[in-house]
């Protein structure tokens, strides 16, 4: 008979040690990984912001020159006490200062003639030169019968109240960089060795829901779902965006306005604008009223320039109800007439226009909002005024605001 009992193998104990050594070393790898690919994806975003940011400053640049050019005065009229773009650098912190050049005086600094002639070609801002060392840029709008020169503080430039990372301390260094120049926004604090991240993008200004879906697509992954809401706001927007857009150019070159005019009925215009809006309407949980009981009210006016004072005052109202309770958010817009004026109210139910503001509520450049720009109610008002009508801002009773257009009748048979 044979004795059977237990075998050890001494071999197996260092085989079971190294197995379980391997296997440590293969779960500390795949959670590093993780590790590395959540800082990297969050490193991505802040990226993303700071330069969607940043972009958007550069459309408000854009957007404060041109208006320049539409508010100066036609040849014919008289001159303004203070120039509009004297009180920009104390509204925008970044703007250090304008420059303007009058019909038949020189530019002093060469440069600039040579921005203001690229500016014409092109019809937009362009850049006349960059002191990254000190800090600064200047921009050339070329318009009649007076061109402008604005020059930019790059650090004043950022909107820091919204930035994503904390300037001071955050691991992360952001730079702009403009031929061989280099300016430094964020330090960052790199040091040598270990992972590094990088995030590179070409700083320019977003002018279409076209462009921005391109730039989705072309991102690492592409952000597909967002490109196509992009795509469908585009197509809604296209005829609207273009006329605009034409209606502005035209605006800059003073043609005569009243050759411009057409019978328009005012409740289709507010149909048009409510309709374009519809998605802001849902987001801020806010149903509109319209009462147009007083039947159909046909004005003389230039169709797009009608639509766009009305989308801006929808807009401002929109953004106002944003400030009170859901349930307290109102909005109501009235369509009538008077004497041979029609006539469009819009009122909200929102905190309302402050006494020592309500004066100064059309003033160009003048903004309550932190990211207001001050042009929207000012543009409006110099539109209406070019139909041969008139906008005027009021209390809302109980509470909020209420804009009233006023816009010639049109003559009928």
């Amino acid at each position: 008979m044979q004795e059977c009992g237990d075998v050890q193998v001494p071999y197996l104990r260092p085989l079971w040690f190294l197995l379980w050594c391997v296997l440590s070393a293969l779960g500390g790898v795949a959670l590093a990984r993780l590790e590395l690919s959540r800082l990297q994806a969050a490193f991505e975003t802040d990226a993303r912001i700071a330069h969607r940011l940043l972009s958007q400053r550069v459309v408000q640049h854009d957007a404060v020159m041109a208006t320049l050019a539409l508010l100066q005065p036609a040849a014919d009229a008289s001159a303004q006490a203070t120039p509009p773009e004297q009180r920009l650098p104390s509204v925008y912190p970044q703007i250090l200062g304008v420059q303007r050049r009058d019909r038949g005086a020189s530019w002093h600094d060469e440069r600039l003639q040579v921005a203001e002639t690229l500016s014409r070609a092109l019809r937009r801002p362009v850049l006349a030169g960059a002191d990254l060392a000190g800090g600064r840029y200047q921009l050339v709008l070329a318009a009649e019968p007076t061109s402008f020169a604005m020059q930019l503080d790059l650090r004043a430039v950022v909107p820091w109240s919204e930035w994503p990372m904390a300037p001071d301390t955050s691991p992360v260094r952001v730079t702009l960089a403009h031929q061989g120049q280099t300016f430094v926004l964020q330090p960052g604090r790199i040091q040598g060795g270990g992972w590094r991240f990088e995030f590179h993008k070409r700083l320019t200004a977003v002018l279409a829901n076209t462009q921005a879906a391109s730039r989705l697509l072309n991102d690492e992954p592409p952000e597909l779902a967002s490109a196509r809401n992009a795509m469908t706001q585009a197509v809604e927007q296209a005829r609207r965006a273009s006329e605009v857009v034409g209606r502005l150019r035209r605006a800059v070159e003073r043609p005569d306005s009243a050759a411009q005019r057409l019978p328009v009925v005012l409740e289709d215009a507010v149909r048009n604008a409510l309709y374009l809006l519809e998605p802001e309407f849902k987001r801020r949980e806010v149903v509109p009223q319209l009462d147009a009981a007083g039947g159909p009210t046909t004005v003389l006016a230039e169709p797009v320039a009608l639509e766009q004072i009305i989308h801006n005052l929808l807009m401002n109202a929109l953004q106002a109800l944003e400030q009170v309770p859901t349930p307290e958010r109102q909005l109501k817009v009235t369509l009538g007439a008077q004497g041979k004026l029609g006539l469009i109210s819009i009122a909200d139910s929102g905190p309302g226009i402050a006494p020592d503001v309500l004066p100064r509520i059309f003033e160009p450049f003048f903004t309550t909002r932190e990211a207001g720009l001050g042009l929207g109610l000012s543009l409006c008002e110099t539109l209406a005024s070019g139909m041969g009508g008139s906008l005027t801002a009021a209390h809302n009773t109980p509470r909020g605001a209420v804009f009233r257009l006023a816009l010639p009748l049109a003559i009928t048979p």
